[in-house]
């Protein structure tokens, strides 16, 4: 067996909601093989603990494994905390998604004493495994007199707001598609309330609309930076995939949360083998949300809508909220007939159905990133804007200012940013799954008279059915299509992905060719030099500034007239 790595997952987090530590462990062929004859294992591991480890049933626990050596080293490192003196703790193991390396996952009180009991369990194991002599009381005395040291030191670092209800409102948002234009979207209606609003994006964090530091901050630490901003009265908060499996939640309890969507994306990537288990992850946002608060959901979505139906959602009470394109949505209907408070289109008015009041919010002609009421992905983002900007006692009328006023390439970079250029124009977005993908070819074919070119590829680390899907909804969706080069492989070997999208486009058979430009930046500046009458051409960026450079160079002007 190999330690690979530990990290501390300070807050709630996808294994419990309570502070854990995490080890990611290599297990051996060899090991695995003399741990297969598990009574002679057991014997040895009996003895060495001499009846000082696992007397509640740990030892049975062990003889039953169906990760093997995986859930005994947890086994064992959980009864060693609690001989330790540290009560009962939790612990769980997940694949990583790599042959034989596994994370496990402990509970912990005293971070640097359960880390040292962690490495305990392997070194306890890998001796029984070797037959080999191991002083396990020794072992105990040590973590008792590493905790005596370290307490004290380890509950002054304990973050805020875990240790006491934070005074600071939080809205935190996740879901596949559209939490980031969620999120800024959010924060800009909230300026309405005169509070200072802090937010977490992926392109940075920002106060009351102004960018204050770079990067995707999307993780516990930033969300702890906003948090601990005194000047902050309400945080909004994006909440990744990554930082939610990396690092856990940067906070306790949620007063809103928001789920936009749960679909098909990084399967394939660190463990994650459906939507089943993206479903698990973003479901943490859902569980945390404090009693009384409120839970937004997409009822047009069916992984987001059945979240409610999950145990541990359910553990706490909270207000939950639908929204959907259709008032005949049935999820819609049957929530507002028991009274519960939901979010539709009707006459082309985003509208909120509380009982039997129907109040009108905003026209959707009217809201920027709708384009013109075709972009159905921005209204539903809209509507999950309003339900939470109302939970936090906005009017009507400030939420509708607020949507008027969002200008997409100003307060929403890279996210469906629509230019005119030359003859024709360019639509700029970050798809980079087959969800978005079909979003954005849905609202394009509403523009009526228009040839639509799409520059496409899909990030590496997919795996190949899902890289397929993405190439069938493109050829269903443009009427050209380019096909680029990622600037990150991604494990891929170069031209790999262009070369199997390629294949999907000639095998389609409604393309006469499919061109290859590996170069992604040249890509898009050939088909903008290039572009025609009323063509639009569609480019999925890896690296935004290279191109609104291009864009600048060929004079566009960001317009939602088309």
């Amino acid at each position: 067996m190999k330690i690979k790595r530990i990290r501390t997952l300070a807050g709630p987090n996808i294994y419990s909601h309570q502070s854990a530590l995490v080890m990611q462990l290599e297990l051996q062929k060899a090991d695995e093989k003399v741990f297969s004859k598990k009574n002679d294992f057991i014997k040895r591991l009996e003895s060495l603990s001499a009846n000082s480890v696992a007397p509640h049933g740990k030892m049975r626990e062990i003889r039953t494994a169906k990760n093997d050596l995986a859930e005994a080293v947890k086994n064992v490192a959980v009864d060693l905390m609690s001989r330790a003196g540290f009560g009962a703790v939790g612990g769980s193991i997940r694949f990583s998604g790599e042959p034989g390396i596994y994370e496990i996952a402990v509970e912990y009180k005293c971070e640097a004493t359960a880390r040292f009991l962690f490495e305990t369990a392997v070194e306890l194991i890998a001796a029984a495994l070797k037959n080999e002599s191991f002083e396990i009381a020794d072992k105990i005395t040590e973590a008792q007199r590493i905790a005596a040291e370290t307490e004290t030191t380890e509950q002054s670092k304990i973050f805020y707001p875990n240790a006491q209800d934070s005074q600071v409102p939080i809205v935190a948002i996740t879901g596949t598609n559209g939490k980031t234009t969620v999120t800024r979207l959010t924060a800009h209606v909230l300026l309405g309330t005169g509070l200072n609003i802090g937010a977490a994006t992926t392109d940075g964090i920002l106060f009351n609309g102004e960018i204050t530091a770079h990067g995707d901050t999307t993780g516990p630490a930033s969300a702890r930076k906003i948090l601990d901003d005194a000047a902050v009265e309400i945080a909004v908060l994006e909440t990744a995939r990554g930082g939610i499996m990396r690092r856990g939640l940067g906070w306790n309890l949620a007063d809103i949360a928001v789920i936009t969507n749960i679909t098909e994306d990084h399967i394939g990537q660190d463990g994650i083998e459906s939507v089943a288990d993206l479903v698990s992850i973003k479901s943490l946002i859902a569980e945390r949300v404090r009693e009384n608060g409120t839970l937004v959901l997409n009822a047009d979505d069916i992984e987001s809508a059945a979240l409610i139906n999950r145990r541990a959602v359910l553990r706490v009470k909270k207000k939950i909220v639908y929204f959907a394109m259709s008032e005949e949505n049935p999820i819609i209907k049957k929530h507002s007939e028991t009274g519960g408070t939901v979010y539709f289109v009707r006459d082309g008015w985003i509208c909120e159905k509380r009982g039997a009041e129907v109040l009108p919010i905003a026209e959707t002609t009217k809201i920027p990133i709708a384009m013109n009421g075709t972009a159905d992905f921005q209204i539903q983002n809209a509507m999950a804007v309003s339900a939470v900007s109302r939970a936090l006692k906005l009017s009507p009328e400030k939420i509708a200012a607020g949507l008027y006023s969002f200008q997409n390439e100003i307060h929403n970079p890279g996210r469906s940013n629509f230019y005119r250029v030359g003859r024709g124009f360019a639509l700029i977005d970050y798809g980079h799954n087959p969800k978005a993908l079909e979003a954005i070819c849905r609202m394009t074919s509403r523009w009526q008279g228009k040839t639509i070119t799409g520059i496409i590829s899909f990030p590496g680390d997919r795996r190949d059915d899902v890289i397929e899907a993405a190439g069938r909804i493109a050829v269903a969706g443009f009427d050209r299509i380019i096909i680029k080069g990622d600037i990150n492989l991604r494990g891929r070997k170069s031209g790999e992905v262009a070369e199997m999208l390629c294949r999907l486009v000639l095998e389609a058979g409604n393309q006469s060719e499919c061109k290859i430009v590996l170069d992604a930046a040249q890509a898009f500046e050939e088909a903008i030099a290039e572009i025609k009458e009323n063509e639009v051409v569609v480019f999925f960026y890896e690296k935004l500034q290279s191109v609104l450079t291009i864009l600048e160079k060929y004079g566009a002007i960001a317009t939602t007239t088309f």
